[in-house]
């Protein structure tokens, strides 16, 4: 009779992975942090990058491509042109137009001299010279001559001169009354991080440096109207644990974790339902 194998020993359970920025856990193919959303190490590894003579390949075979396409095109076209040359010649010319006829030669008309008219029925009769008068008055009437001998005025009284508009001078400024609007209510106080210190705080957006600066101001606003205390903005390029080109939304400024936590909810209830807990590093 043998004896039966004994059975094996329980594996060790592995650990827990954890977070390296707020050290909460997460799951081995967790790629973000759900406390503090910094980007989790990949369990895998680093994926493999293809290397550069790759792409040099690629861009030699589309070059070459685009080359040949243009090469045909040509081909194409000419050959096209050589087919349709036949039948232009064979499309019948029109002949020229024919000239004009010469316009017949003036006659002058600034006297009659010596012009026979000789028509069936009608004598011939000569006109001579139509000698050119001047017309004048009619018989019987003279024109008075003129005798207006009064001089034409001269001076400063020739023309009176009268006020158009009395009690108006040009000094005189025509009354206008301004419009009057409302001020705009003072914009709420933002904090800042104090200057080398760091510690935990709870970001409530991230607006980047292309959007502008007014983004995040009006976010910030949004939040201290929620309620939140603390609120501010930070450039992220001047923090060495924040990524860089970013305007980031802050409230509050913690010492541990824990205090970040408990304004968290709170952050989240205002109307920011993306906001993180994320320590700052100068």
């Amino acid at each position: 009779m043998t004896d039966a194998p004994a059975p094996p020993p329980d594996e060790p359970t592995p650990a827990e992975p954890t977070c390296p920025e707020c050290g909460a856990p997460h799951e081995p193919d967790q790629e973000y942090c759900l406390e503090c959303g910094a980007r989790l190490p990949s369990p895998w590894g680093e994926p493999p990058r293809s290397p550069a003579w790759v792409w040099g390949v690629i861009g030699a075979l589309a070059l070459v491509a685009l080359v040949s396409g243009i090469v045909v095109a040509v081909l194409a076209s000419r050959d096209d042109q050589r087919r349709s040359a036949p039948a232009l010649s064979a499309l019948p010319v029109a002949p020229p137009p024919a000239a004009p006829a010469p316009a017949p030669a003036p006659v002058p008309t600034d006297g009659v001299t010596d012009l026979a008219v000789d028509t069936a029925g009608i004598e011939t009769i000569t006109i001579g010279s139509i000698p050119e008068t001047t017309p004048g008055p009619p018989a019987g009437l003279t024109e008075p001559p003129f005798t207006d001998t009064s001089p034409f005025p001269t001076g400063t009284d020739a023309f009176p001169t009268t006020e158009p508009f009395p009690g108006l001078t040009d000094t005189e400024p025509f009354p206008v009354t301004p419009p009057s609007f409302p001020e705009p209510p003072p914009p709420a106080g933002l904090s800042d991080w104090p200057a080398g210190t760091s510690g935990y705080t709870v970001i409530l957006s991230s607006v980047t440096l292309a959007e502008g600066r007014p983004l995040a101001e009006q976010q910030a606003q949004s939040a201290v109207l929620s309620g939140l205390s603390g609120v501010g903005i930070l450039e992220s390029s001047q923090f060495s644990s924040l990524r860089p080109g970013f305007y980031v939304v802050f409230t509050g400024v913690f010492t541990t974790l824990d205090e970040a936590q408990g304004t968290l909810q709170q952050a989240r209830s205002a109307g920011f339902p993306t906001a993180y807990t994320r320590r700052i590093r100068p």
